[in-house]
Protein backbone atom coordinates (compact mmCIF):
# COMPACT_ATOMS: atom_id res chain seq x y z
CA UNK A 1 0.00 0.00 0.00
CA UNK A 2 1.26 3.45 -0.89
CA UNK A 3 0.37 6.25 1.44
CA UNK A 4 -0.94 9.21 -0.50
CA UNK A 5 1.09 11.73 1.46
CA UNK A 6 4.32 9.87 0.73
CA UNK A 7 5.61 11.89 -2.19
CA UNK A 8 4.33 15.17 -0.77
CA UNK A 9 5.78 14.63 2.67
CA UNK A 10 9.16 13.64 1.30
CA UNK A 11 9.18 16.59 -1.07
CA UNK A 12 8.46 18.95 1.79
CA UNK A 13 11.44 17.63 3.75
CA UNK A 14 14.34 20.10 3.97
CA UNK A 15 17.17 19.06 1.67
CA UNK A 16 20.10 17.70 3.62
CA UNK A 17 23.36 15.99 2.74
CA UNK A 18 25.82 16.69 -0.05
CA UNK A 19 23.68 14.92 -2.64
CA UNK A 20 20.65 17.05 -1.89
CA UNK A 21 22.65 20.25 -1.61
CA UNK A 22 24.33 19.62 -4.97
CA UNK A 23 20.93 19.05 -6.53
CA UNK A 24 19.65 22.27 -5.01
CA UNK A 25 22.58 24.14 -6.47
CA UNK A 26 21.86 22.70 -9.90
CA UNK A 27 18.21 23.71 -9.70
CA UNK A 28 19.27 27.23 -8.75
CA UNK A 29 21.44 27.43 -11.84
CA UNK A 30 18.55 26.33 -14.04
CA UNK A 31 16.59 29.30 -12.69
CA UNK A 32 19.54 31.57 -13.37
CA UNK A 33 19.65 30.25 -16.93
CA UNK A 34 16.05 31.30 -17.35
CA UNK A 35 14.86 27.85 -18.42
CA UNK A 36 16.74 28.21 -21.68
CA UNK A 37 16.64 25.37 -24.19
CA UNK A 38 20.39 25.34 -24.77
CA UNK A 39 21.62 23.82 -21.52
CA UNK A 40 25.39 23.21 -21.45
CA UNK A 41 26.85 19.76 -21.88
CA UNK A 42 30.29 18.34 -21.10
CA UNK A 43 31.33 19.37 -24.59
CA UNK A 44 30.60 23.09 -24.29
CA UNK A 45 30.84 24.13 -20.64
CA UNK A 46 33.85 25.90 -19.21
CA UNK A 47 35.04 26.23 -15.66
CA UNK A 48 36.76 29.51 -16.54
CA UNK A 49 33.65 31.51 -17.46
CA UNK A 50 33.34 34.91 -15.77
CA UNK A 51 29.76 34.03 -14.81
CA UNK A 52 29.81 31.92 -11.62
CA UNK A 53 26.48 30.32 -12.62
CA UNK A 54 28.06 29.03 -15.81
CA UNK A 55 31.07 27.74 -13.86
CA UNK A 56 28.75 25.98 -11.42
CA UNK A 57 26.90 24.31 -14.30
CA UNK A 58 30.26 23.20 -15.67
CA UNK A 59 31.19 21.63 -12.34
CA UNK A 60 27.86 19.80 -12.25
CA UNK A 61 28.90 17.76 -15.31
CA UNK A 62 32.61 17.60 -14.58
CA UNK A 63 34.23 14.24 -13.75
CA UNK A 64 37.93 15.13 -13.80
CA UNK A 65 39.08 14.86 -10.18
CA UNK A 66 42.18 17.04 -10.66
CA UNK A 67 40.07 19.88 -12.09
CA UNK A 68 37.45 19.44 -9.38
CA UNK A 69 40.17 19.62 -6.76
CA UNK A 70 41.51 22.88 -8.21
CA UNK A 71 38.02 24.38 -8.35
CA UNK A 72 37.12 23.25 -4.83
CA UNK A 73 40.25 24.92 -3.50
CA UNK A 74 40.50 28.03 -5.64
CA UNK A 75 37.26 29.17 -7.23
CA UNK A 76 36.28 32.60 -6.02
CA UNK A 77 32.61 31.72 -5.61
CA UNK A 78 31.53 29.64 -2.60
CA UNK A 79 28.60 28.07 -4.49
CA UNK A 80 30.98 26.66 -7.10
CA UNK A 81 33.44 25.43 -4.45
CA UNK A 82 30.51 23.90 -2.56
CA UNK A 83 29.44 21.74 -5.52
CA UNK A 84 33.00 20.82 -6.43
CA UNK A 85 33.73 19.70 -2.86
CA UNK A 86 30.64 17.51 -2.96
CA UNK A 87 32.12 15.58 -5.92
CA UNK A 88 35.66 15.04 -4.64
CA UNK A 89 37.11 11.59 -3.91
CA UNK A 90 40.35 12.77 -2.28
CA UNK A 91 39.74 12.43 1.45
CA UNK A 92 42.94 14.27 2.39
CA UNK A 93 41.91 17.26 0.29
CA UNK A 94 38.39 17.09 1.73
CA UNK A 95 39.82 17.20 5.24
CA UNK A 96 41.85 20.27 4.30
CA UNK A 97 38.81 22.03 2.82
CA UNK A 98 36.70 21.07 5.84
CA UNK A 99 39.26 22.77 8.07
CA UNK A 100 40.34 25.76 6.03
CA UNK A 101 37.73 26.98 3.54
CA UNK A 102 36.51 30.43 4.51
CA UNK A 103 32.85 29.57 3.81
CA UNK A 104 30.90 27.50 6.34
CA UNK A 105 28.70 25.81 3.73
CA UNK A 106 31.75 24.65 1.76
CA UNK A 107 33.37 23.30 4.93
CA UNK A 108 30.14 21.44 5.73
CA UNK A 109 29.95 19.99 2.21
CA UNK A 110 33.50 18.71 2.57
CA UNK A 111 32.72 17.13 5.96
CA UNK A 112 29.63 15.37 4.63
CA UNK A 113 31.43 14.12 1.53
CA UNK A 114 34.31 12.89 3.68
CA UNK A 115 31.94 10.99 5.97
CA UNK A 116 30.10 9.56 2.96
CA UNK A 117 33.33 8.20 1.48
CA UNK A 118 34.39 6.94 4.88
CA UNK A 119 31.21 4.90 5.26
CA UNK A 120 31.72 3.41 1.80
CA UNK A 121 35.21 2.29 2.76
CA UNK A 122 34.34 0.82 6.16
CA UNK A 123 34.01 -2.89 6.91
CA UNK A 124 34.12 -2.67 10.71
CA UNK A 125 30.51 -3.07 11.86
CA UNK A 126 31.09 -1.19 15.11
CA UNK A 127 32.34 1.86 13.20
CA UNK A 128 29.48 1.58 10.71
CA UNK A 129 27.00 1.37 13.60
CA UNK A 130 28.49 4.51 15.14
CA UNK A 131 28.08 6.39 11.85
CA UNK A 132 24.52 5.08 11.41
CA UNK A 133 23.50 6.24 14.87
CA UNK A 134 25.48 9.41 15.40
CA UNK A 135 26.45 11.14 12.15
CA UNK A 136 24.75 14.51 11.78
CA UNK A 137 23.90 14.10 8.09
CA UNK A 138 20.88 12.05 6.97
CA UNK A 139 22.54 10.84 3.76
CA UNK A 140 25.57 9.52 5.62
CA UNK A 141 23.36 7.73 8.15
CA UNK A 142 21.39 6.13 5.31
CA UNK A 143 24.61 4.89 3.71
CA UNK A 144 25.73 3.46 7.04
CA UNK A 145 22.35 1.79 7.65
CA UNK A 146 22.63 0.13 4.24
CA UNK A 147 25.91 -1.49 5.34
CA UNK A 148 24.76 -2.35 8.86
CA UNK A 149 23.95 -5.94 9.76
CA UNK A 150 23.18 -5.73 13.48
CA UNK A 151 19.40 -6.24 13.79
CA UNK A 152 19.25 -4.82 17.31
CA UNK A 153 20.88 -1.56 16.25
CA UNK A 154 18.76 -1.40 13.10
CA UNK A 155 15.64 -1.80 15.23
CA UNK A 156 16.77 1.03 17.50
CA UNK A 157 17.42 3.30 14.51
CA UNK A 158 14.08 2.35 12.98
CA UNK A 159 12.32 3.50 16.14
CA UNK A 160 14.40 6.50 17.15
CA UNK A 161 16.26 8.21 14.29
CA UNK A 162 15.18 11.82 13.88
CA UNK A 163 14.73 11.45 10.11
CA UNK A 164 11.80 9.47 8.70
CA UNK A 165 13.72 8.22 5.65
CA UNK A 166 16.54 6.88 7.84
CA UNK A 167 13.98 5.25 10.13
CA UNK A 168 12.28 3.50 7.25
CA UNK A 169 15.55 2.50 5.58
CA UNK A 170 16.53 0.74 8.81
CA UNK A 171 13.09 -0.84 9.25
CA UNK A 172 13.12 -2.18 5.69
CA UNK A 173 16.14 -4.32 6.55
CA UNK A 174 14.23 -6.09 9.30
CA UNK A 175 11.76 -8.96 9.12
CA UNK A 176 10.30 -8.83 12.63
CA UNK A 177 6.58 -8.02 12.46
CA UNK A 178 6.55 -6.85 16.07
CA UNK A 179 9.04 -4.13 15.12
CA UNK A 180 6.91 -3.11 12.16
CA UNK A 181 3.92 -3.05 14.51
CA UNK A 182 5.75 -0.77 16.92
CA UNK A 183 6.60 1.59 14.08
CA UNK A 184 3.07 1.52 12.64
CA UNK A 185 1.64 2.24 16.08
CA UNK A 186 4.01 4.88 17.32
CA UNK A 187 5.98 6.59 14.55
CA UNK A 188 5.31 10.32 14.34
CA UNK A 189 5.20 10.30 10.52
CA UNK A 190 2.12 8.79 8.90
CA UNK A 191 4.06 7.81 5.77
CA UNK A 192 6.41 5.62 7.80
CA UNK A 193 3.46 4.18 9.73
CA UNK A 194 1.76 3.06 6.53
CA UNK A 195 4.95 1.60 5.08
CA UNK A 196 5.38 -0.43 8.25
CA UNK A 197 1.73 -1.49 8.34
CA UNK A 198 2.04 -2.84 4.80
CA UNK A 199 4.62 -5.33 6.14
CA UNK A 200 2.29 -6.77 8.79
CA UNK A 201 -0.06 -9.67 8.07
CA UNK A 202 -0.25 -11.44 11.43
CA UNK A 203 -3.84 -10.96 12.60
CA UNK A 204 -3.02 -10.81 16.30
CA UNK A 205 -0.48 -8.06 15.62
CA UNK A 206 -2.92 -6.27 13.32
CA UNK A 207 -5.52 -6.39 16.08
CA UNK A 208 -3.09 -4.71 18.45
CA UNK A 209 -2.34 -2.01 15.88
CA UNK A 210 -6.06 -1.51 15.24
CA UNK A 211 -6.55 -0.92 18.96
CA UNK A 212 -3.49 1.13 19.86
CA UNK A 213 -2.14 3.06 16.85
CA UNK A 214 -1.97 6.82 17.34
CA UNK A 215 -3.21 7.50 13.80
CA UNK A 216 -6.91 6.86 13.25
CA UNK A 217 -6.31 5.96 9.60
CA UNK A 218 -3.72 3.37 10.64
CA UNK A 219 -6.25 1.85 13.05
CA UNK A 220 -8.89 1.73 10.31
CA UNK A 221 -6.61 0.13 7.71
CA UNK A 222 -5.28 -2.41 10.21
CA UNK A 223 -8.89 -3.39 10.93
CA UNK A 224 -9.60 -3.86 7.21
CA UNK A 225 -6.48 -6.00 6.81
CA UNK A 226 -7.92 -8.45 9.37
CA UNK A 227 -11.12 -9.00 7.39
CA UNK A 228 -11.51 -12.08 5.18
CA UNK A 229 -15.22 -11.91 4.39
CA UNK A 230 -15.40 -11.08 0.65
CA UNK A 231 -18.86 -9.47 0.98
CA UNK A 232 -17.67 -7.14 3.72
CA UNK A 233 -14.45 -6.39 1.83
CA UNK A 234 -16.46 -5.55 -1.29
CA UNK A 235 -18.65 -3.17 0.68
CA UNK A 236 -15.62 -1.41 2.17
CA UNK A 237 -13.87 -1.23 -1.21
CA UNK A 238 -16.90 0.42 -2.79
CA UNK A 239 -18.36 2.51 -0.02
CA UNK A 240 -15.96 3.37 2.79
CA UNK A 241 -15.39 7.12 3.10
CA UNK A 242 -11.71 6.57 3.92
CA UNK A 243 -9.71 6.08 0.70
CA UNK A 244 -7.00 4.17 2.57
CA UNK A 245 -9.55 1.70 3.90
CA UNK A 246 -10.92 1.26 0.35
CA UNK A 247 -7.40 0.67 -0.94
CA UNK A 248 -6.68 -1.91 1.77
CA UNK A 249 -9.89 -3.73 0.89
CA UNK A 250 -9.10 -3.65 -2.84
CA UNK A 251 -5.77 -5.31 -2.15
CA UNK A 252 -7.65 -8.30 -0.67
CA UNK A 253 -10.32 -8.56 -3.37
CA UNK A 254 -10.43 -11.19 -6.13
CA UNK A 255 -13.72 -10.21 -7.79
CA UNK A 256 -12.58 -9.08 -11.25
CA UNK A 257 -15.88 -7.39 -12.12
CA UNK A 258 -15.80 -5.32 -8.95
CA UNK A 259 -12.09 -4.55 -9.40
CA UNK A 260 -12.78 -3.35 -12.94
CA UNK A 261 -15.54 -1.06 -11.69
CA UNK A 262 -13.28 0.38 -8.99
CA UNK A 263 -10.37 0.79 -11.41
CA UNK A 264 -12.59 2.84 -13.70
CA UNK A 265 -14.70 4.78 -11.24
CA UNK A 266 -13.19 5.27 -7.79
CA UNK A 267 -12.63 8.96 -7.10
CA UNK A 268 -9.17 8.37 -5.64
CA UNK A 269 -6.18 7.62 -7.88
CA UNK A 270 -4.46 5.41 -5.30
CA UNK A 271 -7.52 3.18 -5.01
CA UNK A 272 -7.84 2.97 -8.80
CA UNK A 273 -4.16 2.13 -9.07
CA UNK A 274 -4.49 -0.68 -6.52
CA UNK A 275 -7.39 -2.13 -8.51
CA UNK A 276 -5.52 -1.83 -11.83
CA UNK A 277 -2.65 -3.87 -10.40
CA UNK A 278 -5.05 -6.84 -10.06
CA UNK A 279 -6.70 -6.64 -13.50
CA UNK A 280 -5.98 -9.06 -16.34
CA UNK A 281 -8.34 -7.79 -19.07
CA UNK A 282 -6.07 -6.32 -21.80
CA UNK A 283 -8.80 -4.22 -23.42
CA UNK A 284 -9.74 -2.65 -20.10
CA UNK A 285 -6.10 -2.01 -19.24
CA UNK A 286 -5.54 -0.34 -22.62
CA UNK A 287 -8.55 1.90 -21.96
CA UNK A 288 -7.22 2.87 -18.53
CA UNK A 289 -3.67 3.37 -19.81
CA UNK A 290 -5.06 5.73 -22.45
CA UNK A 291 -7.77 7.61 -20.64
CA UNK A 292 -7.29 7.71 -16.86
CA UNK A 293 -6.77 11.27 -15.69
CA UNK A 294 -3.93 10.31 -13.33
CA UNK A 295 -0.43 9.60 -14.70
CA UNK A 296 0.40 7.03 -12.01
CA UNK A 297 -2.73 5.03 -12.81
CA UNK A 298 -1.94 5.13 -16.53
CA UNK A 299 1.62 3.98 -15.86
CA UNK A 300 0.36 1.15 -13.65
CA UNK A 301 -1.93 -0.01 -16.45
CA UNK A 302 0.97 0.10 -18.90
CA UNK A 303 3.12 -1.96 -16.52
CA UNK A 304 0.32 -4.46 -16.03
CA UNK A 305 -0.04 -4.87 -19.81
CA UNK A 306 3.69 -5.59 -20.03
CA UNK A 307 3.40 -8.20 -17.29
CA UNK A 308 0.60 -9.89 -19.23
CA UNK A 309 2.60 -9.86 -22.47
CA UNK A 310 0.63 -7.09 -24.19
CA UNK A 311 3.25 -4.36 -24.29
CA UNK A 312 2.72 -3.84 -28.05
CA UNK A 313 -0.84 -2.65 -28.19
Amino acid sequence: MKHKENSQSLMCKPVKGWVGMTLLAGISVLFLCGGCDNQPTKADVTTHDDDWGARLMAVMVLDDQSRLADIAKNDTNSNVRFVAAGKLDDMILLADIAKNDKDESVRKAAVVRFDYLLVLSLDDQSLIADMAKNNEDDIVRIMAVDKLGDKTILADIAKNDKDKIVRWRAASKLDDQTIFANIATNDETSTVCFLALAKVDDKAILADIAKNAKDVDIRRVATVKMIDDPILLADIAKNDENWMAREAAVEKLDDKILLADIAKNDEDSEVRRAAVEKLDDPSLLVDIATNDEDASVRMTAESRLEELGHADR
